[in-house]
């Protein structure tokens, strides 16, 4: 058989060349799709070291792939979401579903930072924060999902992801059955009790400017349901 391409040094690195100071896109892209397995210390690496959009994107397919033909562990690499039921038969159809779904996936892969998050949104096509996928879920479903859970995505990525499709804010969420306002309340009523520290831009004052963005264009629900 062949080298193991997971295989780490005495320091945990892999063979991939991301640690090296230039770029070998071909090299880069095939240990991705030829086994080896993407982590999140991989994608920081990969945001540090300004690799090509080509090769980030690879990278965050093979995470996907891996996130989603894989039993759900308590790894600090997975976002605590199980709603996620694609299986890929391989990491080409992995890959081939980002390319459907970008928004989706980067939403639901340990991104570094939110600058990365931030790059995923301005290369996509527009109208990828439009999409259903297959589960039902809007991009901004799974901002606010990764919100209350504390994951990469910080709340100045859900509001900029419901400024870009502000009808998301009528949509329910297929898991919760809440609305946008309803779920991001939630959030910040977890955030406000929880003893862990949280990112400069997920406190309560940008929850609640979340929360009430969101509500401004779902009035209707709040007040018929109280009948006000």
């Amino acid at each position: 058989g062949g080298a193991d391409v997971n295989a780490q040094d005495s320091e945990g690195f892999t063979p991939l060349p991301l640690w090296s100071t230039y770029e070998n896109t071909e090299i880069d892209l095939y240990l991705v799709r030829h086994g080896l397995r993407v982590n999140a210390r991989i994608l920081d690496l990969a945001w540090r070291r300004y690799r090509s959009w080509t090769v980030k994107q690879a990278l965050v397919a093979n995470y996907y792939y891996f996130f989603s033909n894989t039993t759900r562990t308590t790894s600090e690499d997975v976002p605590d979401d199980d709603d996620n039921t694609n299986q890929f038969r391989n990491i080409s159809d992995a890959e081939s579903y980002c390319s459907k779904f970008p928004l989706h996936v980067a939403l639901q892969t340990p991104l570094p930072t939110t600058e990365a998050f931030l790059e995923f949104l301005k290369k996509s096509p527009s109208h990828s924060v439009s999409l259903l996928d297959p589960n039902g879920n809007l991009p901004l479903h799974l901002a606010v999902r990764s919100v209350i859970c504390g994951g990469g995505c910080v709340v100045v990525v859900a509001k900029t992801v419901f400024e870009l499709e502000q009808r998301a804010a009528t949509v329910r969420d297929s898991r919760t059955g809440f609305y946008p306002y309803e779920a991001a309340a939630a959030a910040s009523k977890k955030q406000r009790r929880s003893d862990l520290g949280l990112p400069c831009d997920g406190d309560n004052h940008h929850q609640l400017d979340l929360v009430y963005s969101l509500f401004r264009h779902n009035p209707e629900h709040f007040l018929t349901a109280r009948r006000l």
